[in-house]
């Protein structure tokens, strides 16, 4: 009897472990779906105000646009913190380790930052405490969001006085970064709340400043994987201090007969004038509308619309492209189809294109099957016109 009541709990455990891991699939999944169909609008959305700001606009227009790219901008950075809570729960955030110039990312947070300081008076600065490498070995995209997170947070509690970014470097192989502020503080119960999902110290927090509570939770778990931590300091009335530190293993630097070797075979960037014929391909006809502007903007002319892979395809088999811009989810036949057969194409003409997905979805995995099936780069909804102009340049 004692056997089979073992037996029995063990059962019950896996059953429930099996629904747990369906549970979590279901609602990465979820939260997979309702990114892409809450992107692929707002793309329209901040494309078209991008191409307002170009034209010729009165005072008050301007002002009006400025506030609506604003909100799309911080719409935005609700659905990256949901998304970026949700990978990290289902273990699909992977680091991309890369050489970093930390003074050079430092002086660039502190850059993007500046016009939401100087709206309010607040002094920004930056400290160096001790002298730190050329360049450590972490994941840029990551630490650069961390500091954002941290420094943005500091400007929106902070009335008057300063923010303080604070960068040195320990002899364990450690970045150590720290954002002090003068503004509101946190009380001593509060603290404990910081970084948990979905909460702020009290609720009028929320009605006053607006936020979702992962900001916090988010540079938790990102130091947190890239082998740190980060904690908190804070008096009410008085400021707060938020200190974290990362793995970052010096990068010994490229020997000069190396650099030298990189400066002859550097390729030179293409420029518009080089006039390439370009094929959209996306099912939204507002999004192939905000795509054709934004080219035509940047100074490409030759340029054609499909909207599905099917017509894509049969475009490249007219005559080939220069550059195609495919939209990895449509129906008919994917973005991932169409790029397959149009190499498949290219091999039996001996002629070549290149390729650039886009599409709302940011799985990794996504991204990683985009290389696979042959596109030479990936941008993702909504797409800025300089990120547009970047991608052609790199062909």
């Amino acid at each position: 009897m004692e056997v089979t009541d073992l037996k029995e709990s063990e059962a019950a455990l896996r059953a429930a472990k099996i629904r747990a891991e369906s549970a979590d699939r279901a609602k990465s999944d979820f939260l997979e779906v309702m990114s892409h169909e809450i992107r692929t609008p707002l793309n329209s959305v901040i494309g078209f105000i991008s191409l307002s700001r170009s034209s010729q606009l009165t005072e008050e227009q301007a002002q009006f646009v400025k506030i609506i790219e604003t909100s799309g901008e911080g719409l935005l950075e609700i659905i990256n913190d949901v998304l970026d809570i949700s990978k990290i729960e289902a273990g699909r955030m992977e680091l991309s380790l890369e050489a970093v110039e930390t003074t050079m990312l430092a002086h660039e947070v502190v850059a993007l930052m500046a016009s939401r300081a100087d709206e309010t008076g607040v002094r920004l600065e930056i400290q160096f405490i001790n002298e730190l490498p050329e360049e450590v070995k972490t994941d840029r995209a990551r630490l650069r969001q961390i500091l954002i997170n941290l420094v943005g947070n500091a400007i929106k509690f902070t009335a008057e006085g300063s923010v303080i970014l604070e960068m040195g470097y320990g002899p364990d192989s450690e970045l150590h970064c720290k954002v002090t502020d003068t503004g509101i503080g946190i009380p001593p119960e509060g603290i404990d709340r910081l970084f948990k999902e979905f909460s702020q110290v009290d609720s009028s927090t929320t009605r006053d400043f607006g936020g979702t509570g992962l900001g916090l939770v988010i540079c938790k778990r990102l130091s947190e994987a890239m082998g740190g931590a980060i904690a908190v300091t804070s008096e009410s009335g008085k400021g707060s201090c938020f200190a974290f530190h990362i793995e970052a293993p010096r990068v010994e630097p490229i020997s000069s007969d190396l650099a030298d070797l990189a400066d002859v075979v550097a390729v030179p960037i293409k420029s518009p004038d080089d006039n390439p014929r370009i094929l959209v391909v996306d099912d939204n006809p507002i999004n192939r509308k905000v795509f054709g502007s934004t080219l035509k903007v940047a100074g490409y002319a030759q340029v054609e619309f499909a909207f599905d892979g099917l017509q894509a395809l049969e475009a490249a088999r007219n005559e080939l492209p220069d550059i195609i811009f495919m939209d990895v989810e449509m129906p008919l036949m994917d973005g991932m189809t169409a790029t397959t057969e149009i190499r498949g194409l290219a091999r039996s003409t001996g002629k070549t294109t290149w390729i650039i997905g886009l599409s709302a979805n940011v799985w990794p995995d996504t991204v990683r099957r985009s290389e696979e099936v042959g596109m030479n780069n990936y941008l993702v909804k909504p797409v800025r016109r300089h990120e547009v102009v970047a991608a052609i340049n790199e062909r």
